[in-house]
This record gives structure tokens, sequence and C-alpha cells, in this order.
């Protein structure tokens, strides 16, 4: 890999220092004022190439990933996760390493599987602010060009949103392109089966145990353990999407 200055979103990211310090709400907003200022700085004088970030999923999409890359909501035609606030389509969204992995959490509750990171190297030029950071941050306080609000985003939510595809690899991405670098799973928990599995063997086996059923409950136990590993398997986006637009109530 060449050489590049990158700086991972958990040095930018200072809110939760910042409360563990005692600090006042208008010295927490004049700090991370300050703090997103001077790497606006940094990034204008060419002294960081990249921002270091991580964007949640399950791994059950890892091979369609590493094939094709991180895909916008346009490209995949994925439901949103939020219904109450979806996500914007044409952005894929980011954070700390170990900031959002609810995220990946919450896609395994619904396609299977496990929690996954991709780690991706970001071009600044791409980068604009999670939404979720209006309620927690007047940027009209900030004396950053709106351009650079995304720092403000990263420095209070440790989140971010990249609009456009990230390329799978660094060969594949234009120069000045985002493109992933790593990844890795969080599986302590094993392979977690969806939601809407979960429920129809646990609607069985109380009905079973209410005796309104003849069904053996611990025989409807090990038939759920059986389904397992069937959500230890690869699919591929249009599979995941069938699977979301399937399931109904509202996506985590």
């Amino acid at each position: 890999m060449k050489d590049f200055s990158v700086v991972p979103a958990e040095e930018i990211f200072v809110f939760h220092d910042l409360v563990d310090r005692g600090y006042s709400d208008d010295r927490i907003i004049e700090e991370i004022n300050t703090h997103a200022e001077s790497y606006s700085e940094l990034i204008d004088d060419g002294e960081i190439d990249y921002i270091s970030a991580w964007h949640f999923t399950s791994h059950r999409l890892r091979e369609s990933i590493e094939n094709k890359g991180l895909k916008t909501r346009d490209d995949t035609n994925m439901p949103a996760q939020h219904l109450d606030a979806p996500s914007h389509e044409d952005k894929v969204y980011f954070s700390t390493e170990d900031g959002y992995v609810n995220a990946g959490r919450g896609m395994t509750e619904k396609i299977g599987g496990m929690p996954i990171g991709f780690q991706a190297y970001l071009n600044p030029d791409n980068l604009v602010r999670d939404e979720d950071t209006s309620f927690m941050h007047d940027y009209s306080e900030s004396g950053l060009d709106q351009t650079s609000f995304y720092l403000i985003s990263l420095a209070t939510l440790g989140n971010v949103a990249h609009q456009g595809n990230i390329y799978r690899n660094q060969d594949l991405a234009p120069p000045g392109e985002s493109f992933i670098v790593d990844w890795k799973t969080y599986n302590e928990d094993g392979i977690r089966l969806p939601n809407f599995v979960l429920d129809q063997f646990k609607s069985r086996i109380r009905a079973a145990e209410r005796e309104k059923s003849s069904e053996d409950p611990s025989k409807i136990r090990n038939g759920l353990e059986s389904v397992r590993d069937n959500f230890d398997t690869q699919i591929t986006f249009d599979e995941a999407r069938k699977l979301l637009n399937n399931q109904k109530g509202s996506l985590y």
C-alpha cells in the first residue's frame, strides 16, 4: 500500500472525553468547534489524505462487499434501517472502530449472521455530516465552512456519511477515491438468527409449554439450533434486500 497520511476517526471523536472532564455544555461546544477547525486546517493544507473509519453490517454480506465494494442504497435498493429517520440513499455511513457495532447487530437481527466491520480510507472531499448530529450540536456557532461540518459530526458522535460508493480495494480506486482496507467480525455471541426466525420458534415453544399444541418444546428448541448454521452462509445484495423487504415492522 502506498504511503498516505491517515487519521483514524477515533482521533477526531472527542465528545465523550469532554463529558468525562466535566465540561459544561457551552464549553463542550466550544471545544468541539476548535477541535474540528484544527483538523480542517490540516486537511486544507494537504497534511491529511484520508480519514480511516468503519462501516458495520452482517458478515453474510462479506463476499458481496469484497467483490463489489460498499454500495449506497441507490445501488443496492436496500430499505432504510430506520424508517422513522431514513438514511440518505446516496450515502454510506461510517463511524469509529468500536463506535457503532450496534449497526452491525441491527442488520444481523434482520438477515442473520455476525456483526462485521469494514475499515475504509475515506477522502475528506466526499464526507458530509451524519444527520443525527443536528440534534446535538448547533452548527451555526462553528467557524467552519459547511463543507467541513462532517468534522463536527465526527467530533460529536464519531459518525460521518460518505457521498457515493467505496471501492473494494486501493488498486481499483482512482487516485483520491475512497477504498476498503480491512474487515473484522464481532462474533462473541456466535451466529445470530434473524428476529423473524426466532419469533416463529419462540411462538411455537410458548404454545407447546402452555399445552396449546402437541409439539415437544425440547424438539422445537433442537430445531431452532439446527437452523443456526443456515445463517452462517454468504448472500448477495439482492438476497439481503428480499429478506429485508419481506419483513414487517420498523427496521433497527
